[in-house]
């Protein structure tokens, strides 16, 4: 009865509630959250730099994104850093997600009940609700992954049905995923498989190769598209930025691990990204045996299965593949991180959903036998597992979901943002930049990790910054603002020290870690301008003309290697401290 349940016909309203608990489950879960580090690396970048063609065009990160870029510079300017836009995108593009591969199973086995249950599988797994918790990711993962299946979709419908509007829009959204991530070539390989080996399952090699033959305009279209897309990464600084290849060897361990200890644990609800490194843990362990059992099972029922796996396996091994590229940046077992596994987890629920439905139409009688009685306790008996396994699952799913949540730095960007809109008047004063706090900054891509950039996409307006204490506002780590003080000082200079311009003033006492602002105190000063100078760069900054308190941040280490140029005028340096400005914790009087 229960098979009967689960492959007969749904309802016409089952998809709509399927899609319906995808979009309130991504507001339970991420409604907590905020943006973090890619999110404000890209709306300062874009605050601060100018949109033209060879934005579009150049290397992010080692990827070609045109149509990330697109969508994203389009969102910044018309929503800004707003989280409730942001999760309404996130919840609409893992409700696509989720259709595309219910529709795909709709297509290959009719509309059965399980297909749902596959679709339901896939977005409510680990690593497609973690990625909600990240706009970044949403974007750069999950729309370009929800995008390909589409492509699948659609190529599923044109080669089964011939209808040309389903070609068209294969043809036009494969141009459309590929522009949001050129990762998504790998779906016409996964186009081609799951045509060869489940679409056209069970038939033989020769029949095959004549659908193939028959619906050539969709396998034109495909290397059409991608020979151009190729030529255009290939002939781009794209690898040349993502770095060298690993050896053999590192990759070889790098897909192991990815696929055993990232993958099929994910499946039973086990995020094992950050809890061990060795493959033979015994989650690890009993995850595996578990997954071949059934992939056997199923095989042993249903002897086309085979080539369904075929599909998930060559797919995911070219999924991972394509990421063991990073493998000496990201660890050996950095391929377990979830993020980087969406595509395979998408590709396996496919395979799940198809599986399943052909295993349990297989086992169902139609005539009532001796025979059939004992298949029935024997579908009893598995279950009996299934439901056990579920249990299990369920519970380690949950354990893993907390952890993520927990892990999740917009929570804290969140705390900052709404301490942020409490304390900083609108419009601001004028304010002392200051870093982003490291818990969701990038300090490494520096200046794009400073708060006064990031002011405008968060609502305020007219933000003015200063180099001058007097005067002066600050948002200090915890996002509260306030007047800007002095706060953890070293004296790297005490005594005035004064320059005709021909000469720099060396400070040979200033240390410092990094992150930290350089507060000179200066008089009878020329000109409008001094720069700090380091062995690796310098910073050059206004103040006043003739005196005062000036402070600038310095995002790298110091270490006696401080030196002050009056830019060619004449200035005397009073004192130089080395600490952190920080907001005071009443108002000044006057301010």
């Amino acid at each position: 009865m229960i098979a009967r349940l689960l492959v007969n016909d749904r309802t016409r309203w089952e998809l709509l509630y399927g899609a319906l608990l995808i979009a309130v489950v991504t507001v339970l879960i991420a409604g907590g959250s905020f943006f973090h580090r890619d999110d404000f690396v890209y709306a300062e970048f874009f605050q601060l730099n100018a949109l033209t063609p060879e934005v579009f065009l150049r290397s992010w990160f080692g990827h070609f994104v045109p149509g990330y870029i697109a969508f994203l510079t389009a969102f910044l300017s018309v929503f800004g850093l707003s989280w409730p836009a942001a999760l309404a995108f996130t919840a609409a593009i893992n409700v696509g997600a989720f259709v595309a591969i219910t529709r795909a199973l709709d297509a290959v086995v009719g509309k059965a009940r399980f297909n749902v249950i596959a679709g339901l599988a896939f977005s409510l797994s680990i690593g497609p609700l973690a990625s909600r918790l990240w706009w970044a990711a949403t974007l750069t993962n999950m729309l370009a992954l929800a995008l390909g299946l589409a492509v699948l979709g659609c190529a599923t419908r044109w080669v089964i049905h011939r209808r040309a509007v389903h070609l068209v829009a294969a043809l036009a959204l494969y141009v459309v995923a590929l522009a949001m991530s050129e990762k998504n070539l790998l779906f016409s390989l996964h186009i081609a498989m799951w045509c060869a080996l489940v679409i056209w399952r069970g038939r033989p090699l020769a029949e095959r190769a004549r659908e193939v033959l028959r619906t050539w305009p969709l396998w034109a279209g495909l290397l059409v598209i991608s020979l151009v897309e190729v030529v255009v990464f290939m002939t781009g600084g794209y690898i040349e930025e993502s770095g060298t290849s690993p050896s053999l060897s590192v990759s070889l361990a790098f897909i192991v691990d990815s696929v055993a200890g990232g993958l099929i644990p994910s499946v039973f609800g086990l995020d094992m990204e950050k809890v061990v490194s060795s493959l033979l843990d015994p989650r690890i362990v009993v995850a595996a045996a578990v997954f071949i059992a059934f992939i056997i099972w199923t095989i042993v029922r249903v002897r086309s299965n085979m080539g369904v796996w075929a599909f998930a396996l060559i797919g995911t091994l070219a999924n991972v593949v394509a990421v063991s590229r990073r493998a000496d940046v990201l660890g050996i077992t950095g391929g377990r991180n979830l993020r980087y596994l969406l595509e395979s987890t998408a590709l396996l629920w496919l395979a799940v959903g198809v599986v399943v439905v052909v295993t349990l139409r297989a086992g169902m009688p139609s005539v009532e036998t001796a025979t059939a009685r004992r298949n029935r306790l024997a579908s009893i008996g598995v279950a009996a597992v299934g439901i056990l396994v579920f249990a299990l699952s369920t519970a380690s799913w949950s354990q893993s979901l907390a952890h993520a949540i927990e892990r999740n730095e917009g929570r804290e960007a969140r705390a900052w943002a709404e301490a942020l809109r409490e304390s900083l008047p609108q419009p601001p004063p004028p304010l002392i930049d200051s870093p982003l706090p490291q818990s969701f900054g990038l300090p490494p891509l520096h200046p794009y990790d400073m708060v006064a950039a990031a002011l405008p996409s968060l609502g305020w307006k007219d933000v003015r910054t200063t180099t001058s204490l007097e005067g002066a506002w600050v948002v200090g780590p915890d996002g509260s603002a306030g007047p800007a003080t002095i706060a953890n000082p070293h004296v790297a200079l005490s005594e005035s020290e004064c320059s005709d311009g021909s000469t720099n003033i060396a400070v040979p006492r200033a240390q410092s870690d990094g992150r930290s602002f350089v507060i000179l105190d200066f008089s009878r000063a020329t000109g409008s301008t001094v720069a700090f100078l380091f062995d690796d760069g310098w910073t050059t900054i206004e103040r006043p003309e003739q005196s005062g308190t000036v402070a600038v941040y310095i995002p790298g280490p110091i270490d006696g290697d401080l030196q002050i140029s009056t830019q060619g005028n004449a200035m005397c340096v009073d004192s130089v401290i080395v600490g952190d400005i920080v907001p005071s914790p009443t108002p000044r009087e006057g301010d």
